[in-house]
């Protein structure tokens, strides 16, 4: 099969490759409640670091037995590869369910910080608390986060790509997550207490990280502005 496939590098569509890897790393969003309801906040790093071993090899195993599996005809979500319909409903069921239990996750890590930096009560943030007599949430609170749902299913459904959907928010907030805040927190953090050494190694992740971002977010909206022309053919 190797000598059957081209081994080509495209600039067009290699950021958007790189935009996907990224965006499959991009959990940061999480990590701070995460340690925070873990027993034993010490083996968080343990955690981490082991968590995202075995993530990198489970992705690298399933992407290379998927493309061996079916070779030249493994298309971007491999589901649709399946050649049996009834399986591959199957499969796309259970895809939906993990992605039902994978959305709270993310979900209320971003009600949490919507509400510490805007809804904790006036003069402290810039609305009214969410919250009232006894700590229960008031109902223009509860129709804020059903709109955020609605908002997040709106913009599933109406922009159907998932691999350049993926490479475009990857580019975008997977660099600024993985590079470039990271690197420029520590320096700001650590301030005068940084090494020349380690600040030079931080401005020259944060410079790699701006390339990244433009080239990736440059060229990957251009695929996603194609996939959308070739499916309105």
């Amino acid at each position: 099969m190797w000598n059957k496939v081209p081994f080509t590098f495209d600039i067009r569509t290699m950021p958007t490759v790189i935009g996907v890897v990224v965006f499959g790393y991009t959990s940061h969003i999480f990590l701070p409640s995460l340690e925070g309801s873990m027993e034993d906040p010490t083996k968080f790093k343990w955690m981490l670091r082991w968590s995202h071993i075995i993530a990198a090899i489970f992705k690298s195993l399933f992407g290379l037995l998927g493309f061996l599996t079916f070779g030249d005809f493994t298309q971007k979500e491999i589901s649709n590869s399946l050649p049996n319909q009834t399986f591959k409903v199957i499969v796309n069921l259970v895809l939906v369910i993990k992605a039902l239990f994978s959305y709270p996750l993310p979900y209320f890590a971003a009600v949490h910080l919507l509400k510490d930096n805007l809804f904790m009560g006036t003069p402290k943030t810039l609305f009214t608390s969410c919250y009232g007599i006894g700590h229960s949430l008031r109902e223009w609170a509860l129709c804020l986060r059903i709109i955020l749902v609605l908002i997040t299913l709106l913009m599933a459904m109406s922009v159907p790509y998932l691999i350049e959907l993926m490479g475009l928010v990857g580019n975008i907030t997977g660099t600024m997550l993985s590079f470039i805040w990271p690197a420029m927190f520590h320096l700001k953090l650590k301030g005068a207490n940084v090494k020349e050494s380690d600040r030079k190694f931080d401005k020259f992740i944060i410079g790699v990280g701006i390339c990244l971002m433009t080239i990736g977010l440059y060229f990957s909206a251009l695929e996603l502005v194609q996939a959308i022309r070739y499916e309105e053919r």
